[in-house]
């Protein structure tokens, strides 16, 4: 089987409107990422629920605020402990 230890990041040193924007247009093609690219669908693109993806036990792993903003503008809730 398949498994990916890693994720979709920014340095924690971009600016929050860089941040944002790169976030934004990756929530906005999410639906065509899945559609276009075969393993897509299992990765849990888009899926921010705390404990299904076990954010708050990611100790020191904190979303970028731009992220967090572009995600919570989308319609996703972030959990606190995942903010930074």
């Amino acid at each position: 089987s398949m498994v990916q230890q890693a994720g979709d990041i920014v340095n924690a040193s971009m600016s929050k409107s860089l941040a944002k924007k790169l976030t934004a247009a990756f929530i906005k093609d999410i639906d065509q990422l899945k559609k276009k690219t075969p393993w897509a669908p299992g990765n849990n693109y888009g899926n921010t629920d705390g404990k299904r993806m076990g954010f708050c036990k990611m100790v020191g792993v904190k979303f970028h605020p731009g992220a967090v903003e572009a995600w919570e503008e989308a319609g996703h809730k972030i959990p606190d402990c995942a903010k930074g």
